[in-house]
């Protein structure tokens, strides 16, 4: 999946980066490959899929504590281990306007790919 998105020259990461911190030309050059790449979208010559994960605890229930104003509240966890959770993918197809949600196990390379 890495690969792929490399391949494509596209990070999110480096997206914010160039458009943050980036000379003037860098921003420039980005934006102009980023339109090349909305208009590829838009015409349907290339799929946008961005893909994640989402973890949920078993144990939802909503905690409440009190603590003096000012100072943080501690209080023991009661949360079910890291293990005991359930793994959703989400995916939003921006070419066609889709929504997938899936469980596939851990949210692992394998499993992402």
């Amino acid at each position: 999946m890495r690969r792929l998105v490399k391949a494509a020259g596209l990070s999110w990461k480096k997206c914010k980066k160039v458009l943050k911190q980036g000379s003037r030309a860098k921003r420039q050059a980005y934006i102009e490959r980023f339109e090349t790449l909305w208009s590829q979208m838009c015409q349907e010559e290339i799929i946008l899929i961005y893909v994640d994960e989402a973890h949920f605890h078993r144990d939802l229930d909503l905690g409440s504590t009190g603590a003096p104003v000012g100072q943080l509240a501690y209080w023991l966890s009661v949360c079910a281990s890291l293990a005991d959770r359930i793994n959703w993918y989400g995916a939003d197809d921006f070419t066609y306007g889709r929504c997938f949600i899936w469980n596939e196990g851990p949210c692992n390379g394998e499993h992402t790919a």
